[in-house]
């Protein structure tokens, strides 16, 4: 089931109809090479003004609406069924009104200046409080607690930091070489399961490559007396696939019955996404000691990478697996069109074939995936928070949340809590907000969850908070959810 975002009470409020107009002949475009913007202005302007955020909106309850508005009009109310405009155009113009009625409201949206450690928030179900674990001296990108509840986070310039409430943070030495550029750096850190027996971290990083080129390693290692040490080749692609682009490496792990899941981003080069030949755009399993599965989807497919698990991802920035064994995954879209995925073996998840968002410079995607099987997200939003990590909550510390998956994001600094029901999501609340980019979110075995948030402007020094579960009290921040 797909759903989009429940946006804030006054998008609610503004998005209520579209288009009440009297056109009566309809003008011809060409898509390919309109932006969305022209588009507006070319077919909905005369009656609607220079721009949709002032307008009053009366027949739309929600997002999903828009689309079937525009192609199929409004009779009673005088507007003209847009039938002949494609899907991408459609689709377009619904992406363009709800960004320009999001950031209207959001630019009245105050900006918190107090401290965020001893900040004290009501969700729907549960008051909770932040706390500051440690500062970075740079930007951080992941966290993960380890079993005796010393913290380890990565920085994204190659730092690894130990973090132990008695002894403070530590700069673990001999991490491995890497390209430390734009996106690029030392990116997700998280424990062998069996870290308590076998003392295993796993990481992904830029590799650093000849004529200073970069794709995702994933190694694994342990820390003792201080350094990084014993360490293996987890994942390492042939140097054919190094790019000089500087975006969209993904990456995240998750560990499921012995196995290594993680994520490469497409870095820029979307069509290798659906390329079975490509490591870039995946999601990959090994055994978590590298070694291919043999019942992985592509084995004995001709020509294919034996790790891939599935296709068509674009930068997939979570990923998580519960209890069950689900495997959750959260993925960047374009302009509009940030999902959440649950990931299945050989599958194909549509990138660039098909997406709900558009391009950068505002001219439509069109969807190009006739004949072939596209899994559809679970969720996804319009406009883009700029989502980052997920969890799915099977803690006990906030009891109501269970079940829940839990979201960060970067670009609308906002920490969403999303009800399941069958594997679908049926609600939304923004439990945080306002506080910095949230790149990292993660729970450890007590069911405490942890955020690493880095403030604006990008590249600042980030930290670590715990959120805790306090009783209801006065003085909360009444702007998360």
């Amino acid at each position: 089931m797909l759903m989009f975002r429940k946006q804030i009470s006054g998008l609610h409020q503004l998005i209520k109809i579209i288009f009440l107009c009297g056109i009566t002949t309809i003008p011809a475009f060409s898509e390919a090479n309109e932006t969305v913007e022209s588009i507006y202005q070319s077919a909905c302007s005369g009656c609607h003004g220079k721009t949709p955020e002032d307008q009053t909106w009366r027949y739309v309850k929600d997002g999903s609406e828009i689309e079937r508005v525009i192609k199929e009009g409004i009779a009673k109310a005088g507007m003209p069924a847009f039938g002949s405009l494609d899907d991408a155009t459609v689709r377009a113009l619904s992406v363009y009104i709800r960004e320009r009625a999001y950031y209207k409201q959001k630019d009245k949206k105050p900006t918190f200046a107090a401290p965020l450690s001893g900040q004290k928030f009501k969700s729907r179900h549960h008051f909770f409080k932040t706390e500051k674990i440690f500062d970075g001296t740079g930007e951080l990108w992941a966290v993960d607690v380890l079993p005796d509840g010393r913290i380890i986070t990565t920085q994204q310039d190659g730092t690894l930091w130990l973090f132990d409430n008695d002894t403070g943070k530590q700069s673990i030495e001999g991490l491995p070489e890497l390209r430390f550029y734009s996106q690029g750096g030392l990116l997700d850190v998280q424990a062998h399961p069996e870290y308590a027996r076998n003392g295993w971290i796993y990481l992904s990083f830029s590799r650093l490559g000849k004529d200073d080129t970069g794709i995702t390693d994933v190694v694994r290692g342990k820390i003792k007396q201080g350094k990084w040490v014993e360490q293996q080749s987890i994942f390492s692609a042939a140097d054919k696939f190094l790019q000089k682009q500087g975006h969209h490496y993904g990456s995240r792990f998750a560990f499921v019955d012995g196995y290594v899941y993680f994520s490469i981003g497409d870095r820029g080069q979307q069509e290798n996404a659906q390329d079975l030949s490509w490591p870039t755009g995946k999601i990959h399993r090994l055994h978590d000691d590298g070694r291919i599965p043999d019942d992985n989807p592509f084995v004995n497919t001709q020509g294919a990478l034996p790790s891939i698990w599935s296709y068509g991802h674009r930068n997939p920035q979570g990923l998580f697996a519960n209890a069950a064994g689900e495997l959750w995954q959260s993925e960047h879209g374009p302009r509009g069109g940030d999902e959440i995925n649950l990931i299945a073996k050989g599958k194909n998840y549509g990138w660039p074939l098909h997406t709900f968002g558009i391009n950068y410079n505002g001219t439509p995607f069109p969807w190009q995936h006739e004949g072939l099987e596209i899994v559809q997200p679970v969720h996804y939003w319009i406009p883009s928070p700029g989502i980052s990590n997920l969890i799915f909550y099977e803690g006990s510390r906030f009891p109501k949340w269970k079940n829940s998956l839990l979201v960060s994001s970067l670009g609308k600094q906002e920490l969403y809590r999303l009800d399941l029901k069958n594997k679908s999501i049926v609600d939304e609340e923004i439990v945080m907000e306002n506080y910095g980019r949230i790149r990292d979110i993660a729970v450890d075995s007590k069911g405490y969850i942890y955020l690493v948030i880095n403030p604006e402007p990008k590249g600042r020094a980030g930290a670590v908070y715990q959120l805790l579960p306090v009783q209801p009290t006065t003085g909360v921040n009444n702007d998360a959810g």
